[in-house]
This record gives structure tokens, C-alpha cells and sequence, in this order.
């Protein structure tokens, strides 16, 4: 049997499988996916980007929320071992997910997910399909855990990535950094905290307002002690439990963009 890819036997830091040689090896094996359902089934959209956190409790638990909210679709892509330059360049992930709630069926649990090779869909593809058929779309970016090289590498990688995002109308965007972990040090995450937000802020211009909101994910998560591999939020009730805490504290900055009353942030 495949091992899922929240278990001990296929646990890593993602560090390995987000090489361009890594991700271009499994290229041949991947499942390319479509951009979007071909009719759309709400007035709005919600698409959740993420890494292999997406492949956790954290992006159950993340998806749970966004699926209680009236009137959005949920579209899903959850590629361990990815980053932003990915969704240009259309790398595979050995392990990846993809839901879309026009066809609930496709929700699978992520506790027993069996690997999966999964391309990136380009972006400007994905983010374009079906876009006039809905009001407003909020797109939800989960990116940091992989970096290649030196950490501001990851400012223009998040600049082009997010300007992306800003070219379509109607449309949010934020972006989740990532959390406390036991095996990056604190340093660390704040030299990848400051990329993601040096980034954001060249691609907003000289805008007053923000071309992407920015959620420090490290005020509510603290890795837990005991399980996991130091890396993902694991499905243990101290890792699922650390998790739903992380979740209510990224919650908590995006209601006010699902509100009825909130403008797009990018209206044209």
C-alpha cells in the first residue's frame, strides 16, 4: 500500500522535494489537473494555494472554514514541497491534492491521503478561468517553508507571485506565512517573514493599500512538543490540536475579507 503522506513513513521537510531536479523528476509521472470546474457553482470564488502544510490538519481544518462560507466555491491546491516559482514554471509535486467543492466527491481526507503526483496548473491560467463568471475572487497564498538558497531569493519570487494575483480585477489576495516550526530556527523564519513582506510590498507599488494581506501564522502556532517531524502540524491530538489553534488565529484576519460588505481589494 501507498503510504499516506501524513505518515511516519513519508514525513519529510519538504526541503529535498522542492529542487528544480526533484520536482522536474516526477514531471512524467504527474496528473495534470483543470484549472477550475467547467461551470462555475457559486457567485464567488475562493482559491487556497499551499505547500505541503495544505496536506495537514492545517488545510483540512483551513478548508472546513472556507467551506462555510455563503456564496464561494472552494478551489484547492495543495502541493508539498512547493513555491511560488512553481505556478510558473509548472513543477510537479510527488505528493499533491486538489479539490474543487463544484464536485464534493473530490474532497478526500487528508489523514489518508495516498501519494499523489500532482503538476502546478500555471497561474495566470488558473487564476483567469471562469474569472467573469463569478463577482469576486479571494485568493489564499500558504508559502515559505521552501526556500532555495539564500532567504531573499524568496522577495522576488513573492513579488512576481503576488503581482500576478493584482493584474486580475476583483480579486484579494492573502497570504499565510508560515508557522513556528521545531526545525527551522527562529532566525530563520524571520529572515523568511521579511521576504514574504519585503515582497508584497514591491509588488503593491506605490499603492497605499497592500496588494496582499499578510497573516503572521507565528502569533498562533506553536509547534507540538512531542510528535510530528518538526516540520508539519501532524495528526496527533497535540498536532491537531496546535493546528485548529493555528487555523482560529488565521481565521481571525479573514473574516473581515469574506464579508458581504468588504470591497475586492483589487476592484478595476
Amino acid at each position: 500500500a501507498t503510504a499516506s503522506p501524513n505518515s511516519d513513513a513519508n514525513r519529510n521537510s519538504d526541503t529535498n522535494s522542492n529542487s528544480d531536479a526533484s520536482a522536474t523528476k516526477h514531471r512524467k509521472f504527474s496528473t495534470r489537473v483543470p484549472a477550475a470546474a467547467s461551470k462555475p457553482c457559486a457567485r464567488n470564488r475562493v482559491i487556497l494555494i499551499t505547500d505541503s502544510h495544505g496536506l495537514t490538519p492545517f488545510g483540512e481544518f483551513l478548508e472546513d472554514w472556507l467551506l462555510t462560507q455563503p456564496d464561494f466555491e472552494v478551489n484547492t491546491y495543495a502541493l508539498g514541497g512547493s513555491g511560488p516559482s512553481w505556478w510558473f514554471q509548472s513543477y510537479t509535486s510527488p505528493r499533491g491534492f486538489v479539490f474543487n467543492s463544484c464536485n464534493p466527491k473530490s474532497r478526500l481526507k487528508r489523514s489518508t491521503l495516498a501519494a499523489k503526483a500532482v503538476a502546478a496548473p500555471e497561474l495566470t491560467t488558473t487564476l483567469q478561468a471562469n474569472a467573469s463568471a463569478y463577482e469576486r475572487q479571494v485568493i489564499i497564498i500558504e508559502f515559505g517553508t521552501n526556500v532555495r538558497g539564500a532567504t531573499s531569493s524568496y522577495v522576488a519570487e513573492t513579488e512576481r507571485f503576488v503581482k500576478a494575483i493584482k493584474d486580475n480585477p476583483n480579486t484579494a489576495c492573502v497570504s499565510i506565512a508560515p508557522p513556528n516550526m521545531k526545525q527551522r530556527p527562529k532566525n530563520y523564519m524571520d529572515e523568511i517573514f521579511r521576504a514574504i513582506q519585503t515582497g508584497i510590498a514591491k509588488a503593491s507599488g506605490t499603492s497605499a493599500d497592500p496588494a496582499c494581506q499578510l497573516i503572521d501564522s507565528r502569533k498562533y502556532a506553536n509547534y507540538p512538543e512531542r510528535t510530528g517531524d518538526g516540520i508539519h502540524y501532524p495528526y496527533t491530538p497535540e498536532g491537531m490540536a496546535a493546528a485548529k489553534l493555528w487555523v482560529d488565529g488565521v481565521v481571525s484576519e479573514l473574516q473581515p475579507v469574506f464579508s458581504v460588505a468588504q470591497p475586492a481589494i483589487n476592484s478595476k
